[in-house]
């Protein structure tokens, strides 16, 4: 069923918990914290099989503005998002967790296993930059991208903002790969299910 931490008055956090029918008393849970524009729909089966492989439970959750979080005014900072984690797992009654971070969800991860490495048992990332001073900003076209995306009234309706947005989040080169079109087409039609 749907859970919602709450972090303050006007912010609630949509999460769900995956429990397989054998736990391993001693594995900590894994909490899953997904991409920029993704929520807990978008991980699909792949929770729930990595409960049952790892006799585990298995958390994810919606980030503020995604699903069935709340959405408060922006723009949000990777710091607030980080508190969203902690008050997911304090609402979980989960002490400590193996958290595994996508994309943005990558940075989050970080951010929480720096300000909170006592809750903190694994970190796993996936598709992320660690920011920072050394880190490779992204492209000017990318950005110019991404503020389009968050000025269109309904950016998913517009097929040439949802190809460059797809293409662009793909590796250099892949679509001259065998099999790069089929990719493309199956992002697309994931991401235009959020």
């Amino acid at each position: 069923g749907l859970n919602i931490a709450a972090g303050c008055k006007d912010l609630h956090i949509a999460w769900h918990r995956y429990i397989p029918k054998r736990v391993d008393e001693l594995a900590v849970p894994l909490l899953c914290i997904h991409g920029f524009g993704c929520g807990k729909e978008n991980w699909g089966v792949l929770p729930k099989l990595m409960a049952t492989a790892s006799r585990r439970e298995v958390l994810t959750f919606d980030n503020r503005g995604i699903g069935k979080s709340s959405t408060p005014p922006g723009p949000y900072t990777v710091s607030q998002m980080v508190d969203d984690v902690r008050y997911v797992m304090e609402e979980a009654r989960v002490k400590r967790a193996a958290i595994l971070g996508i994309s943005l969800g990558g940075m989050i991860a970080q951010g929480f296993a720096l300000q909170y490495p006592e809750h903190t048992s694994a970190l796993i990332l996936g598709c992320t930059t660690h920011g920072g001073r050394e880190a490779t900003p992204a492209s000017t076209n990318f950005l110019r991208l991404c503020q389009s995306w968050a000025d269109a009234e309904q950016p998913n309706s517009c097929p040439a903002l949802v190809d460059e947005f797809a293409s662009s989040c793909l590796p250099r080169g892949a679509l001259g790969e065998p099999g790069g079109l089929k990719l493309l087409k199956q992002f697309k039609t994931s991401f235009l299910q959020v």
